[in-house]
């Protein structure tokens, strides 16, 4: 082999030693201390920026926690505020209208009652009336306890009850009495 070859083995590995020494120089006295230099200002920038960033971090947090009690502080107040705004509207306005309903609106207010009364009145009397006009069957027999009828049954409990309610009708306004039709058995000649 020639690689192992004592004669030319000794100027090979002279050879050898002078390029990985020289090389090895280069890079200890030029590249080496360039990039030590790069990595100590690259590690100082990195602490400089965790520490910042952890200030930052620290300095975002107490500031979202003052903005945020400013916030609720100003909430209360405000809530506040409107509550008492409010009590004070509400009752100004019912001191008002209560001071309005006993002077101005006394006799307005009395009218009103009366007439519900009288249109309260009217409506009774229109319920019997209509109580007196229904048709056998009807839930006004069912309430009464009397079952429906049918056939000639139902239409002379009609005719009798209906005659009975304009009887009463007339009586109470005119106070006479109403004799019920009979049927004469009597032929005339």
């Amino acid at each position: 082999m020639p690689q192992l070859d004592k004669v030319t083995f000794l100027s090979q590995f002279v050879w050898l030693c002078f390029f990985f020494f020289s090389f090895y120089l280069t890079l200890v006295k030029h590249f080496l201390p360039k990039m030590s230099r790069l990595l100590k200002l690259r590690q100082r920038k990195m602490n400089a920026s965790q520490e910042g960033s952890l200030l930052t971090v620290q300095e975002t947090n107490t500031l979202h926690q003052t903005s945020d009690n400013l916030i609720l502080n100003g909430i209360k107040v405000s809530r506040s505020y409107f509550s008492t705004a409010y009590q004070s509207t509400s009752d100004w306005v019912s001191s008002v209208v209560e001071t309005t309903n006993q002077t101005a609106f006394k006799p307005l207010n009395e009218a009103y009652i009366a007439s519900l009364r009288k249109s309260q009145d009217d409506h009774g009397f229109l319920w019997l009336d209509l109580n007196t006009l229904l048709a056998p069957g009807s839930r006004t027999y069912l309430q009464n306890g009397v079952p429906p009828l049918s056939g000639l049954k139902q239409e002379a409990l009609f005719t009798s009850l209906m005659i009975k309610g304009l009887q009463k009708s007339k009586l109470s306004s005119k106070g006479t009495s109403l004799k019920s039709p009979t049927r004469s058995t009597k032929k005339k000649a």
